[in-house]
């Protein structure tokens, strides 16, 4: 993502699982940091109904990455 340096932005997606229970969370990548991540969202539990997942974020360089981090819970995980 082109990011202005300071400015506050909010990231979403809606994600869900095939079946049981999942755990993700969202974080920023900083390219120019050697990949350093530097914001998180909170480690959330995931089911099988569509749910919001949000990480608010002020950039520290002009270009960030936003990872879905799964939480190391095996499952097939369905993102919009």
């Amino acid at each position: 993502l082109n990011t202005p340096v300071g400015k506050s932005f909010s990231y979403s997606i809606y994600i869900k699982v095939a079946s049981g229970t999942g755990r993700v969370r969202l974080s920023t990548i900083s390219p120019l940091a050697n990949y350093g991540a530097y914001a998180y969202s909170p480690l959330t539990d995931v089911g099988t109904d569509w749910q919001k997942i949000t990480l608010n974020f002020v950039p520290v360089e002009p270009t960030t990455r936003v990872a879905i981090d799964l939480a190391g819970a095996a499952n097939t995980y369905f993102v919009d």
